[in-house]
């Protein structure tokens, strides 16, 4: 029973058109898989998407180093040296520090309407 089964399955497949379905995809996979080998534009799109990884690497190392703010302070992560320095002096007076300046105007805009 399992090889005729086997055997009608073929016949389904060609009657349904996925015979004809099959064979397009592995020749549209075939054609892709060529283009992608031996073509000179998708190499250089290629090295195009490289050097822009290695931007948005070199942004982000640049970034976590404060290394090229233009006089602007870098922001710094939360486990940083001075963020542990704000926040003690902000345990000190009982409420916890400021760590940014939208947060300071933020801040300051809920306590003019009464919101602590």
């Amino acid at each position: 029973m399992h090889a005729f089964a086997w055997t009608l399955l073929p016949g389904a497949a060609y009657l349904t058109g996925t015979l004809k379905l099959l064979g397009s995809i592995l020749e549209d996979v075939s054609n892709w898989a060529a283009r992608l080998v031996f073509s000179p534009t998708v190499w250089l799109g290629i090295a195009v998407a490289g050097v822009s990884a290695a931007l948005f690497a070199t942004a982000s190392f640049m970034r976590r180093r404060g290394l090229g703010t233009k006089g602007r302070p870098a922001r710094t992560s939360v486990g940083s040296e001075e963020s542990e320095s704000r926040r003690a002096v902000g345990s000190k007076t009982g409420k916890p520090a400021v760590q940014d300046q939208d947060l300071a105007d933020i801040e300051a805009i809920l306590k003019k309407h009464g919101i602590s």
